[in-house]
């Protein structure tokens, strides 16, 4: 699991698990940032961290929201949205949670720039924590590296989200029907 934190929240969330370093999806990709035209209302957008994150009970999404409210003091966990890696995988994709108050303008908590480029909503406010899903009999690899949650981030700046997660969709669909996939 990743979690992508906004700088502004670091202290205001319980401590860190020991030995988690913290580096921005430009420092590990070198690609720049881009800001949106429009700032949301509520607190400026920051530069997110990404950092890793031990899922106790990975597969029970109870246990993982309660994990995840436990550490970061979210009033709730919820789920901001999903979306597919930069590699072109259908059979799995990313899961995310987020506090609550994700959608909420007047939270106080700052957007998440990061989560805003990959989740279903335009704007995400408070950090978010990643992991990998897929429906019921897709095989994946459970842990993922933070170059990887960057790298899909940083795909997701130069694709619209929303058609990759509908070609991606319908690709999974039309297999599941027993039509070829691929092609999108």
């Amino acid at each position: 699991m990743s979690l992508v934190r906004n700088p502004a929240l670091a202290n205001a969330a319980p401590a860190r698990m020991p030995n988690t370093a913290a580096r921005t999806a430009k420092e590990a990709t070198g690609a720049p940032t881009k800001r949106p035209a429009k700032q949301p209302a509520g607190p400026a957008p920051q530069k997110p961290t990404v950092e890793p994150f031990n899922l106790a009970n990975f597969g029970d999404e109870g246990a993982e929201k309660r994990q995840l409210e436990q550490h970061l003091g979210w009033r709730g966990a919820v789920e901001v949205g999903k979306f597919y890696d930069h590699r072109g995988s259908d059979e799995w994709y990313y899961y995310v949670y987020g506090d609550a108050r994700a959608f909420n303008t007047n939270s106080g908590l700052p957007a998440n720039e990061a989560a805003g480029s990959v989740c279903h909503k335009r704007v995400v406010y408070g950090d978010v924590g990643i992991v990998r899903s897929g429906p019921v009999g897709s095989e994946y690899a459970e842990e993922f590296s933070k170059t990887e949650s960057v790298k899909a981030v940083e795909f997701y700046r130069k694709n619209d989200k929303d058609k990759v997660f509908t070609q991606r969709e319908m690709s999974r669909s039309m297999r599941a029907f027993g039509a070829p996939g691929g092609g999108f």
